[in-house]
């Protein structure tokens, strides 16, 4: 897969694509088996599954829809065990009665928040620290659950190969004198349920190698936000990463 949007310019609310149900799951992923390492990692040492007025049989409907959606084989036989198969993170935001919360997440790959911080609350909530407006988090749940399925992509600089950035770990900050810059790609897709008045978040981490990014329009785009979106994706203090990436 190409990872064209970080060219664009930064965006919190990157173009939408819609998908068919086949489209969901990528089926030819080169990495597979390391960020099967890294989630194994995480499932023996992280809090990452937890549930907030929840109902089990929402867990029946997306084991069923997974199993028939997957592109390989998986051994497990419900929801929680089929989760840790998968290369995939994925969270239950749900809606009843105008209201809306997360209400399971099964999560391993989080960039630097936890679940239990998130579990519970809505989608305007959820989305505090991002620097957007959400005045109509409403009509977007409304569309999660009810028009279909999309995919949108986010990114972040990083400076270690690796998928997990859980707030337990330690990562590197840019180094001029050893200097390391990748891109962590965040492939979000949204399945609505209508019928059952929730939404399945499928996430899919990926990391582009220095080798393959444009450094110049990666510096463009970071040269482009304010303050409060480079405070949101770690660049505030970004001079020496910028005169490496125009070097």
């Amino acid at each position: 897969m190409k990872y064209e949007g970080y060219k664009k310019g930064y965006s919190t609310l990157p173009n939408l694509k819609r998908l068919s149900p086949e489209e969901v799951f990528e089926k030819d992923n080169s990495d597979s088996e390391k960020i099967m390492r890294e989630k194994s990692e995480a499932l023996a040492n992280q809090n990452y599954f937890v549930e907030y007025d929840h109902d089990p049989k929402i867990y029946e409907i997306c084991y069923d829809w997974i199993m028939s959606h997957y592109p390989r084989p998986l051994k497990g036989k419900s929801y929680l065990e089929i989760a840790k198969e998968t290369e995939e993170d994925f969270l239950i935001h749900r809606c009843e009665q105008g209201k809306d919360w997360l209400s399971s997440a099964h999560v391993c790959f989080a960039s630097h928040w936890k679940p239990e911080d998130k579990i519970g609350k809505t989608f305007d909530q959820i989305h505090q620290p991002v620097p957007m407006s959400l005045k109509n988090s409403p009509k977007i749940v409304e569309a999660m659950i009810h028009a279909g399925i999309f995919e949108r992509f986010v990114w972040s600089v990083v400076h270690d190969e690796k998928y997990n950035f859980h707030p337990r770990l330690s990562y590197k900050s840019f180094d001029k004198n050893n200097p390391s810059v990748l891109l962590k790609v965040e492939r979000q897709v949204t399945v609505g349920f209508s019928e059952h008045n929730f939404c399945l978040f499928v996430l899919r981490q990926y990391l582009v190698q220095e080798k393959d990014l444009d450094k110049k329009a990666l510096a463009k785009a970071i040269e482009e936000m304010n303050d409060e979106q480079k405070k949101y994706k770690g660049l505030l203090e970004c001079e020496e990463l910028l005169e490496y990436l125009l070097s």
